[in-house]
């Protein structure tokens, strides 16, 4: 990988990582990435696992609809690379996240109006908590 798109990627991703304080954090392989970058150079790349690559891949991937950015094809592309040359995989194929197990999830169905009733409810809690009194929610 050439300097200027070693720079031009790091940039990207720094832009990514330094949107909130909390997106190393959400994003650690994106961070794993930058840091190898930083660390090592374009070689940084290879010294990570494919799982990271991977998961990177992922991410990168979905925050190109929002920051359609030449340095994350860039580093896309050197991490397509690496997981095919290096590691003898390719990207793994999008799979649907989710934050809690499907076995968690209840999923309701309510009509608007219900969903307004429920919100109204609630308000008026959260308004009468304030002023002292405690209502109970109609179930």
């Amino acid at each position: 990988m050439a300097a200027d798109r070693l720079r031009e990627a790091r940039q990207s991703m720094r832009r990514i990582l330094d949107c909130h304080p909390a997106a190393p954090a959400i994003w650690p392989s994106i961070a794993l990435v930058d840091r190898s970058l930083a660390r090592h150079g374009a070689i940084g790349i290879e010294r990570l696992s494919p799982q990271v690559l991977q998961d990177a891949a992922r991410v990168l991937s979905r925050l190109m609809d929002e920051l359609c950015e030449h340095g994350i094809v860039v580093l896309l592309e050197r991490i397509e690379r690496v997981l095919r040359v290096v590691h003898g995989c390719a990207i793994a194929a999008e799979t649907p996240w989710q934050a809690v197990r499907p076995a968690e999830v209840q999923v309701l169905e309510s009509t608007i109006t219900e969903f307004m009733a429920i919100e109204r409810a609630w308000e008026e809690r959260q308004t009468a908590e304030v002023d002292g009194a405690r209502p109970a929610l109609a179930a």
